[in-house]
């Protein structure tokens, strides 16, 4: 977030933001479509491609920006914390789905939990926990190893 004194405006840098979380980056649609939810008919916020802009009217203005902030960060951080599917797994780590199930079922990648859905029978997937799957987003020498390994 940044402001422009001169203008009275706050900017959200969207690109930005995205590049500060690959999970939140795989989730970018979700993420925007919530930001937008949260910011429809907030007074003064204006769209653009990679950015939103607030007004900043006065010092009150500036306190309610703070409060505008907190909240949105705790509903990106709430989409970028929930558990992620196999799938999701797969795009983050740039894996294969067979290295995704062999080094599940090795132990070398760990499961958070199962979600349950029903379609013509009940499908149940594992699912990651987003924390440790963003830490391997950022050193790719264990997953080589694992490759390795292999």
């Amino acid at each position: 977030m940044t402001r422009d004194e001169r203008d009275y405006h706050a900017t959200l840098d969207w690109k930005a933001l995205l590049d500060l979380s690959p999970i939140l980056k795989l989730r970018r649609k979700e993420a925007r479509a919530s930001l937008r939810r949260y910011l429809t008919g907030l007074h003064g916020a204006k769209w653009e491609i990679d950015a939103v802009h607030f007004l900043i009217r006065s010092q009150i203005d500036e306190q309610a920006l703070k409060s505008i902030t907190a909240d949105i960060a705790d509903t990106l951080e709430a989409i970028a914390a929930r558990a992620m599917t196999p799938k999701e797994v797969c795009k983050a780590l740039n894996i294969a789905n067979q290295e995704r199930l062999r080094w599940t079922k090795d132990g070398c990648l760990k499961t958070s939990g199962i979600v349950s859905f029903k379609k013509a029978n009940t499908v149940s997937i594992s699912t990651y926990s987003a924390h440790v799957i963003n830490e391997l987003t950022k050193d790719h020498s264990l997953i080589e190893g694992w490759r390795r390994k292999d």
